[in-house]
Parts: C-alpha cells; structure tokens; sequence
C-alpha cells in the first residue's frame, strides 16, 4: 500500500459526513505499527476510533528453495540462472538494484544470441522503464506464450497479480523480513506447483550452515536446560535444497524441505 493510495483514500474520507463507517481493505498491510500509525495520520483517525482486523495470508502451496549465489554480485555472469531459459517456466526475477536488473538482462539475452525474439522473450520492469511499456510486458506475460520472463526491481513486489506466474527467483538477499515473505507470493495459486528460490551468497550460506547445525546449543524457547556459555541462536527448522531442471528435489541437509 503506496503513500500515494493512502493520500487519495485522506482526500475522499475528508468528503465524507461525520458518523459514516468506513471499512478499508488491504492484502499488503505489513505488521510494523509504525505502518498502521501512518494510516491513522493520513485518514485523520486515533487510537480507540477504529478496529484493526488481520489475519494470515501464508500461501503453504509455495515451495521454497535456497540456492547458492557463486557469482558476484557485481559481476556481469550468473551462469546460475542459464537453467531459466530452458526451463520455459512464467518466471520473475527480483534484482535489488537497476544496475542488476540491466546486467541480468544483458547476461540472458547473451545466452540466445539467435533468438530474435528476446526482447520480447525476456523483459524488464524498473523505475526506468515507462508507465505504458510496463503496463504491456504485464499484459505480455499473462496473454503471450513468448514472453516467459520479468527481470524487475522492488516495485514489482507488491500491488500486482500476475496469475501466470510460476517460479519467482531473488538474485542476492532480500532487503527484508517483508520483502522475504512478499516476494514467493508473486507466484500464484493459479499455477501448478509455484516455487520461489533465493540466490543468496556464500557468505550468507555458510551463516545459515552454521546456525543450522549449532543443536547443541539450543534457545531457551526450544525448553532445554544447555550451558550458558553456549550461543543463544536457535537454529529452528530449517532446510535448504534445491530443485534440478527436471523438478526433482536434493536436500542439502536432512529434514523437511520448506514448502
């Protein structure tokens, strides 16, 4: 939910009588208070004046995997995402910057150099693109067999329903808890078998590896009575794995696989 939305939606209740009730909607309203502070100060309410109502929308149908970013970041190869291109699924990619977006375009195209159809094919979304190019490779992806992937910076993350996508692929770590959480729900519940999967570095990775296998040094939330000189990190439940081209899963470490 954009300031912008919110500004428009302080405009009209400012119109309307005293004593109307008004019920606002949003499947995007994050659980930070400051955020649901931020409403109140736009619409002209207070504390005690309104009911906040949320409930859960945790799609468990996505399946998630980790993956290990072997490229740099800065780089202009990520022979890591090749398999996209034979894989034909209605894919997305987030990148965190322009800069990324553009080499991760750059670097796909290089891999179909006798396509004369990757443009149309593989497709960006940013803030430098223009309002109506963006509107078409939106109604691209979801009405034209040839155009199979979107390489696109946060904006994308929020506010959009494209129901045919299937993969949705972050290159580098999220920016955030909320953006971790927002960007799997990209692929829809109108596919079969969506699947998000992060890129993360090595230096990441090793991080995770190594609070995964700390079971000797549990929280005091898991109930166990460990040392005290112990690190008080709780691994959880955690799995990393990774799906090969043919949809089969290889876990990296046992346990449950996130889905």
């Amino acid at each position: 939910m954009g300031v912008g939305v919110l500004e428009g939606l302080q405009t009209d209740c400012a119109r309307l009588r005293a004593g109307i009730p008004i019920i606002g909607l949003t499947a995007t309203l994050l659980g930070d208070p400051k955020v649901s502070d931020a409403i109140s100060d736009l619409l002209g309410v207070n504390r005690g004046e309104f009911h906040l109502v949320q409930r859960s929308n945790a799609r468990h149908d996505i399946q998630i995997l980790f993956r290990q970013l072997h490229s740099g970041i800065d780089g202009r190869k990520f022979p890591e995402l090749a398999w996209v291109l034979r894989n034909q699924d209605k894919t997305l990619i987030f990148g965190r910057t322009i800069s990324l977006v553009f080499r991760l375009k750059v670097y796909l195209n290089s891999l179909c150099l006798d396509d004369p159809h990757r443009d149309f094919r593989i497709r960006t979304h940013t803030g430098l693109n223009w309002p109506d190019d963006k509107e078409k490779t939106l109604a691209d992806i979801a009405n034209e067999p040839g155009c199979q992937i979107i390489i696109a910076t946060n904006g994308l993350a929020q506010g959009n329903d494209i129901r045919v996508i299937e993969t949705v692929i972050q290159v580098g770590e999220p920016e955030s808890s909320e953006m971790y959480v927002q960007k799997p729900g990209r692929a829809r519940p109108t596919v079969q078998d969506p699947r998000a999967i992060f890129y993360i570095s090595a230096t990441r990775m090793k991080l995770a590896a190594k609070i995964v296998q700390q079971t000797d040094g549990c929280l005091k939330c898991c109930g166990c009575s460990e040392s005290s000189n112990q690190q008080e990190i709780c691994p959880g439940d955690v799995s990393f794995g990774h799906r090969d081209t043919y949809g089969s899963v290889q876990a990296c470490r046992a346990g449950p696989s996130i889905r």
